[in-house]
């Protein structure tokens, strides 16, 4: 768990482990179902541990990520 690899152009998180490390700094993370629905906005890391498994996107201004939550 906690791997980070691409795949075609976009990095994929799996685990929650994962993503500690984009909460690291000030980004401001929005979090996103596939469909494209605001799940929440100003995300922070405990809002992932409530998250039901499947994928997510997680986007700030400059980045974008699929995250796998298992």
């Amino acid at each position: 768990l906690g791997d980070v690899y691409k795949r075609q152009g976009q990095s994929v998180v799996t685990g929650i482990s994962g993503v500690d490390h984009l909460f690291c700094d000030d980004a401001s993370w929005s979090l996103y179902d596939l469909a494209g629905r605001v799940l929440k906005m100003n995300a922070a890391r405990e809002d992932l541990d409530s998250l039901l498994p499947g994928v997510y996107v997680l986007r700030n201004e400059t980045r974008m990520m699929k995250i796998n939550i298992r």
